[in-house]
This record gives C-alpha cells, structure tokens and sequence, in this order.
C-alpha cells in the first residue's frame, strides 16, 4: 500500500486594491517573486482581486511593464471582483489603502501596506504613466519583507511545519 504525502497547509494571501488591474496585480506577482525567492512558493497561495474590479479587464500595460523592468514573472491575467468567498478563503488580505480595509469591513485579517511598513498607502498608478507605475511597483516590492515578517508573525507554524 502506498503511503500518502503529508498535505502542507497553505497561507493565502489576498492583495486587494480598486480594479484589480494596476496596484493589486503587481503586488501579487511581486510577492510570487519574493517568496519564490524564499523557497516557500508551496507554503503561500498568493492572488489579487478589486473591490470595484470590472471582470475580465486585462491588467495595464503599464504595469506590465513595470514588472518586467524589475525582472519579475508574470502571466498575463484579467481583474477579478473581490467576493464573499474570496475574502473567507485569505488567510491575510493586503488592503493598498485604508479605502479599501474599510470597504471590506473589519476583519483581523484585514491590513494595509501602510500599517504594516509604517509608511504610505499605495498610490494608484492609474493614468499617471509609466513612472507613476515604477514608483508603485517599487513601494510594493520594498513592503515584501514587511509583509512576510506579518505572515511569520501569525502563521509560522504552516510557513515552517518542520519547525514546531
């Protein structure tokens, strides 16, 4: 008889911005990155959605590209609308501003970038042009170790089972 793998649980991460086409997207691909660079792509689920996102709208140009300037992966993909079931199914949502934590409600596993780097929100790139998109794009890579330390800090046990 064949012995079943032990099935890692998973930490979902949700980033959650507008339209789900500029800020939130970035992030997520941003944060692949990062933790890929980890070694912990099987540990943490990471996805984005807008809370006003129009479904099927593909992510812009820009941003695009100012993933691939920063040498980042990523796949083409469409906005999605935050749902009911999304926001259950995250571990930790990624709010780009205090916005956007308020338009989803009060959950503990509610937070933004800013509250978790002690800076700025993320500013919307959107129709600002091309380094309005760098700058964005930077703010979101430099909030990845701050992020993940807010993973650690709640989830370790799942990021390193191994461990406890």
């Amino acid at each position: 008889m064949k012995e079943r793998k032990k099935r890692i649980p998973r930490v979902k991460v949700l980033f959650v911005c507008t339209g789900n086409t500029c800020r939130s997207p970035m992030a997520e691909f941003i944060f692949k990155d990062y933790i890929r660079s980890l070694k912990l792509s099987g540990r943490i689920t990471v996805s984005s959605a807008g809370i006003c996102a129009e479904q099927g709208a593909p992510m812009t140009a820009e941003a695009a590209q100012a993933l691939k300037d920063m040498g980042v992966k990523y796949t083409a993909r469409t906005a999605v609308q935050l749902t009911l079931k999304a926001a259950e199914n995250a571990d930790l949502i990624v709010c780009m501003t205090d916005e956007h934590k308020r338009a989803i409600g009060t959950s503990p596993k509610l937070v933004t970038v800013a509250e978790l780097t002690g800076g700025e929100p993320v500013r919307d790139p959107y129709g600002c042009g091309e380094m309005a998109y760098r700058k964005c794009a930077e703010h979101l890579r430099y909030a990845c170790e701050d992020i993940f330390a807010e993973l650690k800090k709640r989830f370790g046990d799942k990021l390193y089972p191994d461990s406890v």
